[in-house]
């Protein structure tokens, strides 16, 4: 149920379907240097995932990283009642039951610890979207940014994968993503900066992680935004 992904870092993978698309949505667990459990991206907690998470340490924090990924915020609060909530700013307007919350801040280090940066990147977009590294154990934590859809699927996710541009033999920044992100030179810089981080794996929301070659792979899925016969902010 929970996997290791490094020190101090675990991820839980979990079945999610919608209108008949069957994806996974992963949320990651990293216990900080305050001896702190945070929870982002949530899935939802049943009983025996919440005592297994209890075995880790104590959930402060719970982490809405985007303004899509809240659909088990409330799950996770009940689970974790004296856990706070951090989301981005555009969520409360949208869901308006959310519950007590205060809005994400990539230099609130009460809550991050000394070994997980946060990044907002591409500020102001709809997604709004903040990524982390951890560098205890070099992941790169992402959520909607890139997917890599793999594995047996039915037509509806078939159909899904592909207009997402999500399938094949490597990672890509789905279509939505594309539509959202329209300022090639903002998400450039956005690219650049994230790139800086010396991962050597990432964890992805949909529909699996990258655990070989992840910067290689991560450079490979920033190309199309290069301006063609100009020279790239992202260099392999």
């Amino acid at each position: 149920m929970i996997e290791s992904g490094g020190k101090n870092l675990w991820f839980v993978r979990s079945p999610l379907s919608i209108a008949g698309i069957h994806i996974t949505s992963i949320m990651t667990i990293v216990k900080t240097t305050h001896d702190q459990l945070i929870l982002i991206s949530p899935v939802e907690i049943n009983a025996s995932l919440k005592s297994a998470i209890e075995e880790l340490g104590t959930v402060a924090w719970i982490v809405a990283p985007n303004e899509f990924h809240h659909l088990f915020i409330t799950s996770a609060k009940a689970a974790f009642p004296e856990a706070k909530i951090r989301c981005t700013s555009g969520l409360p307007k949208k869901i308006k039951s959310l519950p007590e919350h205060s809005i994400l801040n990539v230099n609130e280090t009460q809550v991050w610890g000394d070994d997980l940066e946060v990044l907002q990147f591409y500020p102001g977009s709809l997604g709004d979207e903040y990524i982390f590294y951890h560098s205890s154990s070099q992941t790169l934590i992402l959520t909607d940014l890139f997917m890599w859809f793999e594995g047996e699927q039915n037509l509806a996710t078939k159909l899904f994968s592909r207009l997402m541009s999500a399938n094949g033999d490597s990672p890509k920044m789905s279509l939505m993503m594309k539509l959202i992100y329209r300022d090639k030179t903002k998400l450039r810089n956005s690219f650049a900066k994230m790139l800086e981080w010396d991962f050597k794996r990432v964890h992805l929301a949909h529909n699996r992680n990258i655990e070989t070659d992840a910067k290689r792979h991560i450079i490979n899925a920033t190309r199309f935004a290069e301006h063609s016969g100009a020279k790239s902010t992202v260099e392999s």
